[in-house]
């Protein structure tokens, strides 16, 4: 079975952290995506099981008649991310890079409503810009829930060249400590990103649904929060098209009651959630970027 995500160390280091920041800051891009390309090939070579698991969620793809193009595609498309991460920190993307999918109606959405609410993200495209969002624009002050126990470098140096104050809350964990910073941060209107594809913190069991024709298993933290908060949740996607950045939600519950049995509860939104998320590799194959053992197949880790 392969290593659960929040036990994998960071690959490289601050040197390579800080050599990237460095050809993001003053490469131009001419230049910056050859070199980008070349990096991606000698990853997508060298990591046997994450270019194993990306084929495997492209064959599923495939059986969804979806044509694909080589795994190597979403290691570029990955490696383009994480550069785009530094230029949103940067600075270097701007609102006049970014678009929001039906702009209006989701600003009377998210107005009309005092609290704020959980925003579901993904390994898929590039949630980083929303911090250009969250300064820029009132009704989407997003704080993005972050796991940093293996991360800490990279958050360091992001901290160190941020223009703006960082708006992500670190974690360990979801205590009650943590469940507090949340409430605060949503009763004062502000939003919060959280992992949606993702292993539990905790190693507690989520809720095993189909995705793309196979099961596998998704977490339930993000909706139990929802229904213990008594507030909404919606997806939140940002997707790279031809230099612009396409902002879009979808809403998945006004609220979400727990009752006794929370996961009988949450089961049709987790649901509602994961036909999203498929849909969105459907239209974009190459921007899904959970490179980890997401469909626990045997023999995958050494």
């Amino acid at each position: 079975m392969s290593k659960t995500w929040w036990r994998q160390n960071e690959r490289g280091g601050r040197i390579l952290l800080k050599t990237t920041l460095l050809l993001v800051s003053f490469t131009p891009e001419s230049i910056l995506k050859p070199i980008v390309f070349c990096v991606s090939y000698v990853y997508y070579l060298i990591c046997k099981n994450e270019r194993e698991n990306i084929k495997f969620y492209l064959s599923l793809l495939q059986k969804n008649g979806v044509k694909t193009k080589s795994a190597f595609w979403n290691f570029y498309e990955f490696a383009l991310s994480i550069c785009d991460k530094f230029k949103a920190w940067l600075g270097k993307i701007k609102l006049k890079d970014i678009t929001i999918a039906d702009i209006e109606g989701i600003k009377a959405e998210f107005e009309k409503q005092s609290r704020g609410r959980i925003l579901l993200v993904s390994h898929f495209g590039n949630i980083d810009v929303a911090r250009v969002l969250s300064h820029e624009i009132k009704w989407l002050d997003i704080t993005i829930l972050v796991y940093t126990k293996h991360s800490k470098e990279f958050f360091k140096i992001l901290k160190e060249v941020s223009k703006n104050p960082i708006k992500a809350l670190e974690v360990d964990e979801l205590d009650i400590g943590t469940m507090i910073k949340i409430k605060e941060i949503i009763d004062r209107g502000g939003h919060i990103g959280i992992m949606g594809d993702r292993t539990s913190l905790s190693g507690t069991k989520g809720i095993r649904v189909p995705f793309l024709g196979r099961e596998c298993e998704f977490p339930t933290g993000a909706f139990i929060m929802a229904g213990l908060l008594k507030t909404k949740i919606s997806s939140f996607f940002a997707v790279k098209k031809q230099g612009v950045y396409e902002i879009s939600f979808e809403h998945i519950a006004d609220e979400i009651r727990l009752g006794k049995d929370k996961e009988a509860a949450i089961a049709p939104y987790v649901a509602k959630y994961v036909e999203i998320l498929e849909n969105m590799c459907k239209r974009h194959p190459s921007y899904f970027f959970n490179f980890f053992n997401f469909w626990q197949l045997e023999n995958k880790d050494e």
